[in-house]
């Protein structure tokens, strides 16, 4: 793990003045024997499972609280951080570059965990699906059907806990945010119906993971910070283009 934090960002297997085709980069980063592998597979699972869980949050409308977890998360992390660097001093770079969004060295245990932990997540978010909805977007009806708000509500928010939590510690803060929230802004715009509203976000959230690993490698930028930006983009042509469709249906 030290080796790879002494190279550039991820200039590992391309130089800058080769004039490598998209399609060659794309076949790079996809085989199974690629140095940053694990960082591609951690980003694309963190891309498809945190927007799930910020579909909730944009139906709640508790967009700050999207912005608190990721915070009280990293402040925890932060301070358990701080004292075992007190023991190791040589960590202090891994953990400055999982604050600024550094997605390069990501162990196979890590990758498992995440893989793993999502999994459960994803599985429960779909098998009640239909009571987070209704405690969601109805709560008085959920009561008037017997249904145990409580519950659902705990229930609900450990998900959501549990997705940022396994996500901070694996891409930090910065992508852990941009990943909850942005697409399902973005999704938002477009889907009609609570199902297109999920899968839109996913969808939008994996692809932008790779697409952004592909330009963070093409140009030697940083992982994290370029995930956000490329869907900072996106939200902002949606939007844009949304306005626009709405400007020229009224004429």
């Amino acid at each position: 793990m030290d080796a790879l934090h002494q190279v550039p960002h991820l200039l590992l297997m391309i130089d800058p003045g080769e004039n490598v085709s998209f399609f060659e980069t794309l076949r790079q980063i996809l085989d199974p024997h690629f140095l940053l592998r694990n960082s591609v597979y951690v980003g694309v699972l963190v891309g498809l499972a945190c927007p799930l869980a910020g579909v909730y949050l944009i139906l709640r409308r508790l967009v700050f609280m999207g912005v608190a977890l990721p915070q009280i998360s990293s402040a925890g992390i932060a301070s358990w951080s701080i004292l075992l660097l007190v023991k190791n001093p040589t960590g202090e770079r891994g953990l400055l570059d999982l604050l600024r969004g550094e997605i390069i060295a990501v162990p196979d245990v890590e990758l498992w965990l995440t893989l793993a932990t999502f999994i459960v997540v994803v599985f429960a978010l779909f098998l009640f699906n239909k009571e987070f909805i209704l405690v969601s977007f109805d709560r008085d009806m959920a009561i008037t059907l017997k249904k145990n708000v409580l519950v659902w509500d705990c229930l609900l928010f450990l998900l959501i806990g549990l997705t940022i939590s396994v996500s901070v510690l694996s891409v930090g803060p910065l992508v852990t945010f941009g990943f909850a929230l942005i697409p399902p802004l973005t999704a938002h715009l477009f889907a009609r119906n609570m199902g297109q509203f999920s899968l839109i976000a996913s969808a939008i959230g994996g692809v932008s993971a790779l697409a952004g690993f592909w330009l963070a490698y093409r140009l030697d930028y940083p992982v994290g910070p370029t995930d956000v930006a490329l869907l900072g983009a996106l939200y902002a042509f949606c939007f844009c283009l949304k306005k626009l469709q709405g400007f020229f249906s009224r004429r």
